[in-house]
């Protein structure tokens, strides 16, 4: 007799670590996207003069809301492309959805890291983001296989 899950699908524990690996590659790939996307607007920010009042439209403000907003979307996909073997589309959406959350949230850091360390900061915030997540997601991919 297999286990059943509350919904009425075949029960899989194994997973639960898929899922959370999942997670984990989409919010390092998604934070990495967006620090590298402020690694652009702190050049582009270092090479125009300083306002005099706050500037809400142009190239800078749209590519600050581009980079968090698509920092979520790389989570989102990276994490629903991890949990391809999971049969249920419904789990597959709403983990990719923490991920895209979560990735928003955890964006923040890139604050810390630009005023510590400045452009490098983000660099190597970017890099590392992206470089984990893919490493991870390639690792569960093919754990999962």
């Amino acid at each position: 007799m297999t286990n059943v899950s509350p919904t009425g699908e075949p029960a899989a524990p194994d997973h639960v670590g898929l899922a959370l690996r999942a997670i984990a590659a989409g919010v390092l790939a998604g934070v990495g996207a967006t620090a590298l996307a402020l690694f652009v607007v702190r050049g582009l920010q270092a090479q125009a003069p300083v306002p005099s009042t706050p500037v809400t439209t142009g190239l800078i403000p749209n590519l600050i809301l581009a980079g968090w907003l698509g920092g979520a979307c790389i989570a989102a996909l990276l994490a629903g492309w991890v949990m391809k073997p999971i049969a249920s589309s419904y789990r597959r959406g709403g983990f990719a959805m923490v991920a895209a959350f979560a990735a928003l949230a955890l964006a923040l850091v890139t604050m810390p890291a630009d005023a510590m360390f400045g452009r490098s900061g983000l660099l190597t915030l970017g890099a590392a983001g992206l470089a984990g997540g893919a490493a991870l997601a390639w690792r569960s991919r093919r754990r999962a296989r």
